[in-house]
C-alpha cells in the first residue's frame, strides 16, 4: 500500500513540477542552513584538533582582551567576541614575567604595525599585508622556519631588519631573490634578512592572520616606526613539559593578574581552550541560525500544507470516486499524508546535496574544510520527515473526512 501512495504521490507532483519545486523552498533553504552550520562547526573543530596535534600542546598564549571564561574545572563556557580586538593592555613588563616562570622553554610576544611597504623599485603594498614585531623566538613557538636567509638575532632587536613571507616575496620581487633587497616600511628603510616557509593559515589564529603576507621586523625597530611606544598584541609561549599546561596557565595568569593590578583585562589561553572557544562560537552561530532555519522550515511547511489543501479542492472528484469504490477514510489520509512527506522529502535531498555541494567546493577552494557527518545527514531527514507529517495531517485529515456523495457531486 505505501507503494502505491508513493506512486501516486510521484504522480502528482510531476503532473505540477514547478509548483512542487516553489513549495519546496522554504524546506530547502531551511535544511542548507542546518546543514552547512553543523558541517562547518565540524570541519573547524577537525581543523583545530589537526592544527593543535601538528603545533602541540605545549604552547600557551597570553592576549590582550578577558576573551574567555572558564568553569572551575577550567572549561571555557563563554566567549566574549568583542574582546577579540579590544585594545592592547600588554607591555615589556607582562614579557618579562613570562620568561620568569617555570618550565617556560621559548616567549615570543606579537604586535602589529600599521604602515604602507614600498620595494626598492617603488612597487606599493596595499591590502593583506601584515606587519608583525617580534622577537626571534617566534619560529620555535610558531615551528616555523626561514626558507632562504635568515632571521634576524637578539643582539639585533634594535636595528632596521625584515623577514617576510613568501607571499610579500612574489608580490614585490617575482623570482627574483628577495634577501640584501631594502624596502622602506613607513618611509624608514629595511633590509631583508630572509624569507619564511609557507605556512597554512591558522584555526588557531583568533584575528585570522595569513602569515604568508606577513613581515616580520624586531620589536626594538618597530618601536621606533611607533615614536617609542608599542601595544603588545599576544605573548606566545613555549613550554618544556605539555603535561603541565594547565598549571604554567595558572601560574602565568596569576603572576600577570598581580601585575595588572588585579584586573583580569587578558586572557591566558591553552592548547585545549582553542577547541573551547570554537565549540562556544558555533555554539552561538547553530543557535541564530538555527532560529533562521527553523522560520525557514515553519514557512516552507505552511507553505506545503496551503499547496495541499489546494490540491484536496482539486482533487475532490478523485476523492469522491476512491471512496465509492470502497476506499477508507484511513487510505484517502495515508494517500494525502505521504504526499506532503514526499514532497519534503524532496526538498531536503535537494538541500543536503546542496549543502554537500557546497562543501565540496569549499574544501577545494578555500582553507575551510566543512565535514558532513552521517548524523548530521540523519538528523536533516529526520527533521523533514517531521515537517511533512506536522503539515501534512491538517490537508489529509480533511481529504479523508470528505463526504463521497457531496465529492461526487
Amino acid at each position: 500500500m505505501i507503494k502505491l501512495y508513493v506512486q501516486m504521490a510521484m504522480s502528482s507532483i510531476s503532473r505540477a513540477k514547478w509548483r512542487s519545486v516553489l513549495t519546496m523552498l522554504g524546506v530547502i533553504i531551511g535544511i542548507t542552513s542546518v546543514v552547512m552550520i553543523f558541517a562547518l562547526g565540524e570541519g573547524l573543530k577537525k581543523q583545530v584538533a589537526g592544527e593543535l596535534k601538528e603545533l602541540g600542546s605545549d604552547v600557551i598564549v597570553i592576549r590582550s582582551g578577558n576573551l574567555v571564561e572558564k568553569d572551575d574545572a577550567g572549561k571555557v563556557i563563554k566567549v566574549n567576541i568583542g574582546d577579540v580586538f579590544t585594545q592592547s593592555v600588554l607591555t615589556e613588563q607582562d614579557v618579562e614575567v613570562a620568561k620568569a616562570i617555570p618550565g617556560v622553554s621559548y616567549v615570543a610576544p606579537i604586535a602589529f604595525v600599521s604602515a604602507p611597504v614600498v620595494s626598492d623599485e617603488g612597487k606599493t603594498l596595499s591590502g593583506d599585508v601584515t606587519i608583525v614585531a617580534t622577537t626571534p623566538q617566534i619560529r620555535e613557538v610558531q615551528n616555523r622556519d626561514v626558507e632562504t636567509g635568515e632571521f634576524f638575532t637578539t643582539p639585533e632587536l634594535s636595528k632596521n631588519l625584515v623577514v617576510i613571507g613568501p607571499g610579500i616575496a612574489k608580490r614585490l620581487f617575482g623570482e627574483d631573490s628577495a634577501v640584501g633587497r631594502i624596502i622602506k616600511i613607513k618611509n624608514t628603510d629595511f633590509i631583508i634578512r630572509g624569507v619564511m616557509e609557507p605556512v597554512k593559515p591558522s584555526p588557531l589564529d583568533l584575528v585570522n592572520t595569513d602569515y604568508n603576507n606577513a613581515l616580520y621586523i624586531p620589536l626594538g625597530a618597530a618601536k621606533n616606526l611607533s615614536g617609542g611606544t608599542l601595544g603588545i598584541r599576544e605573548i606566545n609561549l613555549k613550554l618544556e613539559d605539555a603535561s603541565l599546561a594547565s598549571d604554567t596557565a595558572k601560574l602565568v595568569n596569576q603572576k600577570v593578574l598581580d601585575l595588572h593590578g588585579g584586573s583580569q583585562d587578558f586572557s591566558v589561553l591553552e592548547a585545549k581552550d582553542f577547541v573551547g572557544v570554537v565549540d562556544q562560537v558555533f555554539s552561538v552561530l547553530t543557535t541564530f541560525v538555527g532560529a533562521v532555519a527553523g522560520i525557514s522550515l515553519f514557512v516552507g511547511g505552511i507553505g506545503i500544507m496551503n499547496i495541499m489543501l489546494v490540491s484536496v479542492s482539486e482533487r475532490t472528484r478523485e476523492i469522491g470516486i476512491r471512496k465509492s469504490i470502497g476506499a477508507t477514510n484511513r487510505q484517502i489520509l495515508g494517500q494525502f499524508l505521504v504526499e506532503a512527506i514526499i514532497i519534503t522529502l524532496i526538498g531536503g535531498a535537494i538541500g543536503i546535496t546542496i549543502s554537500l555541494l557546497i562543501s565540496t567546493g569549499m574544501r577545494l577552494y578555500t582553507d575551510i574544510h566543512p565535514y558532513v557527518e552521517l548524523r548530521i545527514v540523519l538528523g536533516a531527514v529526520a527533521v523533514t520527515l517531521l515537517v511533512g507529517i506536522i503539515f501534512g495531517i491538517v490537508p489529509a485529515l480533511k481529504a479523508a473526512r470528505k463526504d463521497p456523495i457531496e465529492s461526487l457531486r
